[in-house]
């Protein structure tokens, strides 16, 4: 079972970000997010972004489309999309020409802002995220220009989700599109403030703790982020992931995790931190290791004893 965590979503390249999740073969969802730097792109959708929304661009240098323009001829917008994977979106490339000239070319493929895109889309968690905003600081503020001005002009052409100010979602590959829409849909004003506030990585670890744990200190300390998490639980505790008592880890449905919560939330918790049950849990580690381990067989026992109606098989 994997489990992912909500994050920042930039436009092109997203992140994917495993973590530990929850136990038995059902969907889990660590509570641990990172976020996507501004990136735009569909499969992933963590790291860090400034950006909004979440589009289907790729940073994968195969084929493309070329968008049509209202100016009777192409704009001189850089080469950015020509190293790009627009085949899902074909209008994007059109209306970026048209309404993004500048914040496309400021991304050509010799800049900083390029190089982030291409670097943050070789990350698999939030350190290696950081780590190209680093390498790359000059390309921060055009990556988050470009990603702003497609969101805004672009929404449609480019696959940008239905509330353009929310940056925070799950990744594509997390197969939670229903929960990333119900919260969109229900949740936009809360989702869009929390995604506004000036450091989006701390607003992302606060709304992972509000729905991990209400009383962490992380989440009290930003009243944001508790509005955002109970709008979320409000509205959507029948197609996202709830927490799992304090253990670190959600699970899908909230009645699952209401369940475990309920009765399996130390061994559950105890196998948070052994690295064994943790992979055994997640699908990394199978077979005599994990039927050798006391820890993930007592929550596996545990889910399978007290869990199954809520939590399935």
């Amino acid at each position: 079972m994997k489990s992912w965590a909500w994050a920042a979503v930039g436009l092109l390249v997203g992140v994917g970000v495993m973590a530990a999740p929850a136990c038995g073969d059902d969907s889990g969802t660590n509570t641990n997010a990172t976020h996507s730097s501004n990136n735009s792109g569909g499969s992933g959708g963590s790291a860090n972004p400034t950006n909004t929304g979440t589009s289907t661009l790729s940073g994968n240098p195969t084929s493309t489309t070329t968008g049509s323009n209202t100016g009777g001829h192409a704009p001189d917008c850089g080469d950015l999309f020509a190293n790009l994977n627009t085949a899902s979106i074909p209008d994007c490339e059109g209306c970026a020409d048209t309404s993004c000239c500048d914040e496309t070319s400021a991304c050509n493929s010799t800049s900083d802002c390029f190089a982030l895109f291409n670097c943050q889309g070789q990350c698999q968690d939030q350190p290696c995220v950081d780590a190209c905003n680093t390498q790359f600081p000059n390309g921060v503020a055009p990556l988050d220009g470009w990603n702003m001005c497609l969101g805004t002009s672009c929404q449609a052409e480019c696959g940008f989700s239905a509330c353009p100010g929310n940056q925070i979602a799950y990744p594509p590959e997390a197969m939670q599109d229903d929960c990333n829409s119900c919260v969109d849909e229900n949740c936009c004003s809360e989702m869009t403030a929390l995604s506004s506030e000036g450091d989006i990585n701390a607003a992302v670890d606060a709304f992972n703790a509000c729905l991990g744990d209400p009383t962490d200190p992380v989440c009290t300390a930003d009243p944001i982020a508790v509005t955002a998490a109970q709008c979320s639980n409000d509205n959507c505790a029948d197609v996202c992931p709830g927490p799992i008592c304090d253990s670190g880890y959600t699970i899908e449905p909230a009645s699952c995790a209401t369940c475990l919560g309920t009765n399996c939330c130390d061994p559950i918790s105890a196998c948070h931190d052994d690295a064994t049950c943790n992979g055994c849990i997640t699908g990394v580690t199978t077979g005599a290791a994990c039927d050798n381990s006391a820890l993930f067989q007592a929550a596996h026992t545990c889910q399978t004893d007290q869990c199954m109606t809520d939590c399935g098989g």
